[in-house]
Formats: structure tokens, C-alpha cells, sequence
């Protein structure tokens, strides 16, 4: 039986993508309760790892190693302290594929689990010490519709990585995110001077 796969995200912030996402959370909860929908529904944290699109939309880890592969200061938005809870993208894969075709789950919310916390700054700083980067970590104040101070927890219950006995199976943070520099590393230039037009209006 064919089962439909929502991937989420932790929805605390007033923007329109955390909005749209909340909502379309709860279609496929309606869709599911009165029409016999057979769906899952994942929240993925922070998902990182080699292949991640370093444009237009904006993701941590990507910006952050390509700031630090040309020694420009590694931007933070905020004060750092706020945790991440970093997935490696072959463990969300993994998840995703194993909790979709198992018949026995349905659309509870869940976290895909496997993740590793850390602040901000922690991976901004490992970051920078793994791309070799001759600058720092520079602070820029919250995006709209974001706050510093709301920390963004776990839901209660066991995630997915848990049913499926899988936990143990997480990426080492080390491991991962040298996989994923060293990737970024190997693309051609111009990729990355095309990411850093479009942020920047420059390939400094």
C-alpha cells in the first residue's frame, strides 16, 4: 500500500514558511482522519550534508562552509547560544524511507531523530576550524519574524530513529560535516562565486 510522506520542521517562528508548513500539517492530519489518508508526517531538524543547495534559499551549514572555504567571517544570526539539532542527510534518508513503508505508523507528528545538539556558535566554530578559515564568527541580529529567545525542543515520545531501532545508527558530527566540507570544496569555483553573488552582490 502506497503511503504519502510529509516532511515538517519545528514551526515556532512568524514567517511565512513556518506558517505554511504548520498548516499543511495540519491538511494532511484532516485529510488522514476523515478520508483515510495513509500518510506519515516527519519533522526534520536541521539536515546538513553534501549535495544541500547553497542558493537561493539560504541554509546554515552551506553559507557558513562556504564563508569559511574563502576566509570571510562566518555569519551567526542572533547570539549563538541557540541550539541546533544537526541530522546528517543520509540518516534522514534512511528514516524517511524505512517510516513511510512500514504499514504500522500513521500521521502522528514525530521527529525523524538521529540528531546531534549543539549552539550555533559550536557549529559555526567547527565550521571554521575544519575549512581552515583565517576569519571569525561575526553576529548579525534575528531575521523577521524570529526570536533568540524561543529555544526549539524535541517533541515529547519517541521519534522515528526510536521505532525503527535505529538511534544508534547517527552519523558522528565530526565525520559528517567534514564529508560535507570536503565536498563543498570540490565544486567547481564559479558555483561558489555565483553563491556569493547572490548574497553578497560580490565573490568578495
Amino acid at each position: 500500500m502506497h503511503a504519502l510522506f510529509y516532511p515538517t520542521k519545528p514551526n515556532e517562528w512568524l514567517n511565512t514558511y513556518s506558517i505554511t508548513k504548520k498548516a499543511a500539517e495540519g491538511f494532511v492530519q484532516m485529510y488522514a482522519r476523515l478520508y483515510g489518508l495513509n500518510a506519515r508526517i516527519l519533522r526534520l531538524f536541521n539536515v546538513y550534508g553534501p549535495g544541500q543547495r547553497i542558493y537561493p534559499v539560504r541554509k546554515a551549514v552551506p553559507v557558513m562552509v562556504i564563508q569559511g572555504l574563502y576566509s570571510m567571517d562566518i555569519e551567526v544570526y542572533g547570539n549563538g547560544e541557540q541550539p541546533v539539532f544537526l541530522t546528517y542527510v543520509d540518516d534522514v534518508v534512511r528514516n524517511i524511507a524505512l517510516y513511510t513503508l512500514d504499514q504500522k505508523y500513521d500521521a502522528t507528528i514525530r521527529d525523524t531523530g538521529n540528531s546531534i545538539q549543539m549552539s550555533v556558535n559550536e557549529m559555526a566554530e567547527m565550521i571554521r576550524r575544519l575549512t581552515k578559515s583565517k576569519a571569525g564568527i561575526r553576529h548579525l541580529p534575528m531575521r523577521a519574524g524570529e526570536d533568540v529567545g524561543k529555544i526549539i525542543e524535541p517533541l515529547p515520545g519517541p521519534t522515528a530513529a526510536d521505532l525503527l531501532d535505529v538511534a544508534a545508527a547517527t552519523t558522528p558530527i565530526e565525520s559528517g560535516m567534514s564529508a560535507t566540507v570536503e565536498h563543498y570544496a570540490k565544486l567547481p569555483p564559479e558555483r561558489l562565486t555565483q553563491a556569493l553573488k547572490f548574497y553578497y552582490g560580490t565573490a568578495q
